[in-house]
Protein backbone atom coordinates (compact mmCIF):
# COMPACT_ATOMS: atom_id res chain seq x y z
CA UNK A 1 0.00 0.00 0.00
CA UNK A 2 1.64 3.47 -1.28
CA UNK A 3 1.31 6.52 0.93
CA UNK A 4 -1.32 8.16 -0.84
CA UNK A 5 -3.34 4.66 0.22
CA UNK A 6 -2.47 5.08 3.60
CA UNK A 7 -3.19 8.30 4.15
CA UNK A 8 -6.62 8.27 2.59
CA UNK A 9 -7.76 4.70 4.60
CA UNK A 10 -6.13 7.39 7.53
CA UNK A 11 -8.73 10.39 6.33
CA UNK A 12 -11.32 8.05 5.82
CA UNK A 13 -11.99 7.16 9.69
CA UNK A 14 -11.15 10.41 10.79
CA UNK A 15 -13.22 13.00 8.65
CA UNK A 16 -16.36 11.47 9.60
CA UNK A 17 -15.23 11.43 13.80
CA UNK A 18 -14.35 14.90 13.71
CA UNK A 19 -16.98 15.76 10.86
CA UNK A 20 -19.82 13.97 13.27
CA UNK A 21 -18.96 15.27 16.10
CA UNK A 22 -18.77 19.25 14.75
CA UNK A 23 -22.56 18.44 13.60
CA UNK A 24 -23.33 16.67 17.35
CA UNK A 25 -22.23 19.84 19.22
CA UNK A 26 -24.21 22.07 16.58
CA UNK A 27 -27.33 20.28 16.17
CA UNK A 28 -27.95 20.06 20.02
CA UNK A 29 -27.99 23.40 20.62
CA UNK A 30 -28.61 25.55 17.38
CA UNK A 31 -32.42 24.52 17.33
CA UNK A 32 -32.65 25.70 21.05
CA UNK A 33 -33.97 28.99 22.85
CA UNK A 34 -32.49 29.76 25.94
CA UNK A 35 -35.03 29.08 29.30
CA UNK A 36 -36.46 32.42 29.87
CA UNK A 37 -34.95 32.48 33.36
CA UNK A 38 -31.04 32.39 31.92
CA UNK A 39 -30.29 35.69 30.16
CA UNK A 40 -30.21 35.24 26.14
CA UNK A 41 -26.31 35.67 24.61
CA UNK A 42 -25.26 38.21 23.04
CA UNK A 43 -25.90 39.12 19.18
CA UNK A 44 -27.81 35.97 18.56
CA UNK A 45 -25.67 33.92 19.36
CA UNK A 46 -27.13 30.19 20.19
CA UNK A 47 -23.47 28.57 20.64
CA UNK A 48 -22.23 29.62 23.95
CA UNK A 49 -17.97 28.67 23.08
CA UNK A 50 -18.71 30.24 19.90
CA UNK A 51 -20.03 33.49 21.72
CA UNK A 52 -16.86 33.74 24.05
CA UNK A 53 -14.39 33.22 21.41
CA UNK A 54 -15.96 36.05 18.99
CA UNK A 55 -17.09 38.47 22.02
CA UNK A 56 -17.19 41.94 20.94
CA UNK A 57 -17.22 43.71 24.51
CA UNK A 58 -16.61 43.30 28.23
CA UNK A 59 -20.41 43.01 28.99
CA UNK A 60 -21.18 40.97 26.50
CA UNK A 61 -18.42 39.01 28.26
CA UNK A 62 -20.00 39.39 31.08
CA UNK A 63 -23.59 38.01 29.94
CA UNK A 64 -21.81 34.80 28.30
CA UNK A 65 -20.01 34.01 31.66
CA UNK A 66 -23.36 33.57 33.44
CA UNK A 67 -23.94 30.99 31.19
CA UNK A 68 -21.46 28.93 32.88
CA UNK A 69 -21.31 28.15 36.06
CA UNK A 70 -20.32 30.22 38.91
CA UNK A 71 -16.66 28.50 39.36
CA UNK A 72 -16.12 29.14 35.32
CA UNK A 73 -14.88 25.33 35.61
CA UNK A 74 -16.71 24.20 33.01
CA UNK A 75 -15.41 26.70 30.69
CA UNK A 76 -11.62 25.55 32.09
CA UNK A 77 -12.67 21.76 30.93
CA UNK A 78 -14.01 22.94 27.41
CA UNK A 79 -10.26 24.95 26.83
CA UNK A 80 -8.89 21.39 28.39
CA UNK A 81 -11.00 19.24 25.84
CA UNK A 82 -10.02 22.04 23.19
CA UNK A 83 -6.51 21.66 24.08
CA UNK A 84 -6.19 17.99 23.93
CA UNK A 85 -8.74 16.59 21.43
CA UNK A 86 -10.38 18.97 19.24
CA UNK A 87 -7.05 21.23 18.16
CA UNK A 88 -4.62 18.35 17.80
CA UNK A 89 -8.04 16.40 15.71
CA UNK A 90 -8.78 19.06 12.63
CA UNK A 91 -5.09 19.84 12.73
CA UNK A 92 -4.35 16.15 12.04
CA UNK A 93 -7.01 15.90 9.06
CA UNK A 94 -6.33 18.89 7.61
CA UNK A 95 -2.49 18.33 7.52
CA UNK A 96 -3.55 14.53 6.09
CA UNK A 97 -5.43 16.11 3.28
CA UNK A 98 -2.56 18.37 2.40
CA UNK A 99 -0.58 15.18 2.53
CA UNK A 100 -2.90 13.74 0.05
CA UNK A 101 -3.21 16.15 -2.22
CA UNK A 102 0.53 16.03 -2.75
CA UNK A 103 1.38 12.44 -3.23
CA UNK A 104 -1.87 11.70 -5.39
CA UNK A 105 -1.16 14.10 -8.06
CA UNK A 106 2.87 14.78 -7.76
CA UNK A 107 3.11 17.75 -9.22
CA UNK A 108 3.91 21.28 -8.79
CA UNK A 109 0.41 22.77 -8.26
CA UNK A 110 -0.62 19.42 -6.01
CA UNK A 111 2.68 20.63 -3.68
CA UNK A 112 1.67 24.10 -3.76
CA UNK A 113 -1.74 23.54 -2.95
CA UNK A 114 -1.41 20.94 -0.28
CA UNK A 115 1.29 22.82 1.19
CA UNK A 116 -0.70 26.17 1.10
CA UNK A 117 -3.02 23.83 2.96
CA UNK A 118 -1.14 22.78 5.77
CA UNK A 119 0.50 26.28 6.66
CA UNK A 120 -2.97 27.95 7.12
CA UNK A 121 -4.51 24.85 8.94
CA UNK A 122 -1.20 24.96 11.27
CA UNK A 123 -1.92 29.41 11.58
CA UNK A 124 -5.05 28.26 12.73
CA UNK A 125 -4.39 26.05 15.42
CA UNK A 126 -1.79 28.34 16.57
CA UNK A 127 -4.28 31.05 16.35
CA UNK A 128 -6.96 28.78 18.48
CA UNK A 129 -4.06 28.43 21.10
CA UNK A 130 -3.86 31.74 21.28
CA UNK A 131 -7.35 32.61 21.70
CA UNK A 132 -7.68 29.92 24.38
CA UNK A 133 -4.98 31.72 26.22
CA UNK A 134 -7.11 34.74 26.38
CA UNK A 135 -10.27 32.90 27.40
CA UNK A 136 -8.15 31.53 30.57
CA UNK A 137 -7.04 35.31 31.05
CA UNK A 138 -10.57 36.24 31.22
CA UNK A 139 -11.76 34.26 34.08
CA UNK A 140 -9.57 36.18 36.84
CA UNK A 141 -9.16 39.69 36.89
CA UNK A 142 -8.31 41.55 34.11
CA UNK A 143 -8.41 44.72 31.65
CA UNK A 144 -10.64 45.28 28.77
CA UNK A 145 -7.91 44.28 26.16
CA UNK A 146 -8.40 40.82 26.94
CA UNK A 147 -11.21 40.46 24.86
CA UNK A 148 -9.70 41.87 21.59
CA UNK A 149 -7.26 39.68 22.39
CA UNK A 150 -9.48 36.92 22.50
CA UNK A 151 -12.19 38.25 19.45
CA UNK A 152 -8.72 39.05 16.85
CA UNK A 153 -7.35 35.66 17.46
CA UNK A 154 -10.55 34.30 16.67
CA UNK A 155 -11.34 36.46 13.90
CA UNK A 156 -7.97 35.27 12.33
CA UNK A 157 -8.32 31.26 13.26
CA UNK A 158 -11.89 31.23 11.48
CA UNK A 159 -11.01 33.14 8.70
CA UNK A 160 -7.62 30.70 8.04
CA UNK A 161 -10.58 27.43 8.35
CA UNK A 162 -12.63 29.11 6.33
CA UNK A 163 -9.83 29.25 3.54
CA UNK A 164 -8.97 25.63 4.51
CA UNK A 165 -12.42 24.29 3.71
CA UNK A 166 -12.27 26.22 0.23
CA UNK A 167 -8.45 24.29 -0.60
CA UNK A 168 -9.78 21.08 0.64
CA UNK A 169 -13.35 21.69 -1.45
CA UNK A 170 -10.71 21.84 -4.68
CA UNK A 171 -10.15 18.28 -5.73
CA UNK A 172 -13.93 17.56 -4.87
CA UNK A 173 -15.26 20.49 -6.95
CA UNK A 174 -13.24 19.46 -10.04
CA UNK A 175 -14.43 15.87 -9.36
CA UNK A 176 -16.55 14.17 -12.41
CA UNK A 177 -18.23 12.60 -9.83
CA UNK A 178 -21.73 14.67 -9.20
CA UNK A 179 -22.03 13.41 -5.29
CA UNK A 180 -17.74 14.09 -4.49
CA UNK A 181 -18.45 17.21 -6.10
CA UNK A 182 -22.02 17.86 -4.12
CA UNK A 183 -19.36 17.31 -0.72
CA UNK A 184 -16.79 20.04 -2.19
CA UNK A 185 -20.08 22.59 -2.54
CA UNK A 186 -20.61 21.96 0.67
CA UNK A 187 -17.19 23.57 1.74
CA UNK A 188 -17.53 25.80 -0.54
CA UNK A 189 -21.04 26.85 1.03
CA UNK A 190 -19.49 26.51 4.56
CA UNK A 191 -16.40 29.06 3.72
CA UNK A 192 -18.73 31.42 2.04
CA UNK A 193 -20.95 31.75 5.05
CA UNK A 194 -18.17 31.91 7.53
CA UNK A 195 -16.41 34.71 5.87
CA UNK A 196 -19.88 36.61 5.58
CA UNK A 197 -20.65 36.12 9.09
CA UNK A 198 -17.11 37.31 10.22
CA UNK A 199 -17.69 40.48 8.06
CA UNK A 200 -20.97 40.87 9.13
CA UNK A 201 -23.42 39.30 11.45
CA UNK A 202 -21.12 37.26 13.36
CA UNK A 203 -23.77 34.09 14.40
CA UNK A 204 -23.37 33.17 11.07
CA UNK A 205 -19.99 31.34 11.99
CA UNK A 206 -22.26 28.69 14.24
CA UNK A 207 -23.72 27.58 10.77
CA UNK A 208 -20.22 27.60 8.99
CA UNK A 209 -19.21 25.19 11.92
CA UNK A 210 -22.63 23.08 11.26
CA UNK A 211 -21.96 23.30 7.65
CA UNK A 212 -18.02 22.38 8.35
CA UNK A 213 -19.59 19.23 9.75
CA UNK A 214 -20.99 17.73 7.50
CA UNK A 215 -18.91 18.83 4.95
CA UNK A 216 -16.28 16.70 6.77
CA UNK A 217 -18.49 13.77 7.75
CA UNK A 218 -18.44 12.85 4.22
CA UNK A 219 -15.19 13.92 3.22
CA UNK A 220 -13.55 10.93 3.82
CA UNK A 221 -15.54 8.27 1.80
CA UNK A 222 -15.29 11.25 -1.17
CA UNK A 223 -10.92 11.02 -0.77
CA UNK A 224 -10.81 7.41 -0.51
CA UNK A 225 -13.24 7.43 -3.60
CA UNK A 226 -10.85 9.38 -5.77
CA UNK A 227 -8.10 7.58 -4.23
CA UNK A 228 -9.04 3.84 -5.83
CA UNK A 229 -9.89 5.42 -9.12
CA UNK A 230 -6.23 6.89 -9.35
CA UNK A 231 -4.66 9.80 -10.01
CA UNK A 232 -5.50 9.95 -13.75
CA UNK A 233 -9.36 10.12 -12.96
CA UNK A 234 -10.90 13.37 -10.87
Amino acid sequence: MDWTNKIAWIIRILAPLVGLAILAQTLSKLPRSPPPNVPALPEGFRLRGLALELVSSEPDLVTIKERYRSDKADIRQEINLDFAVAIPAYLILFVLIGCWMVFRWDSAIAVTVGATLILFITLAACFDIRENFGILAALAPHDASVVDVIRHASLVKWFLLCVSLLITSLPLVLSKNAPIALVGLIHVSAAVIGIAGLAGPRRLVQFMFMLMGLGLSLTGEAIYYLTKVGPGSR
